[in-house]
């Protein structure tokens, strides 16, 4: 059997809309959430973000962060002070996954977070404090 153009353009046609019915079907039970509830909030609070990590580079040290068999250890400088901190993982693909723990170092200046509260996947860490009326963040990347 011979197909006419008429048959091929329609043969065309319901293809297409098959193939847009299954963009629909997938796109509708995908998680839409926004990245951050207080998205506008965030980038009000940008420009002291930034200062924030430039006071972290001039701090003189670096955090010490490393996956141990414990769980994620985060080292500061044993002579480290801080009035109040907090240590966040940011999940970017779904945000019941984002932890924050309050920064509590014990007497050798580290925290020790036990990987029962993380799921495998990557994690961005922010680690912010305050000391005096200056505020530090440090950022990296986590993978579990």
């Amino acid at each position: 059997m011979k197909l006419n153009w008429g048959q091929s353009i329609t043969i065309v046609i319901i293809s297409f809309m098959i193939f847009i019915l299954s963009l629909v079907y997938k796109m509708h039970y995908r998680n839409a959430d926004l990245v951050q509830d207080n998205f506008y909030e965030q980038e009000v609070l940008f420009n002291s973000k930034k200062e924030s990590i430039f006071n972290y580079e001039k701090a003189g040290f670096k955090l010490k962060i490393e996956q141990t068999p414990e769980g994620i250890q985060i080292q500061f400088p044993l002579d480290f002070t801080f009035e109040s901190g907090s240590v966040l993982f940011y999940r970017a693909d779904d945000k019941s996954l984002d932890k924050k723990y309050k920064l509590a170092l014990n007497k050798a200046a580290t925290q020790l977070l036990n990987y029962s509260d993380f799921i495998v996947g990557k994690y961005e860490l922010s680690v912010s404090w305050n000391s005096g009326q200056k505020s530090y963040l440090h950022q990296s990347e986590i993978n579990f």
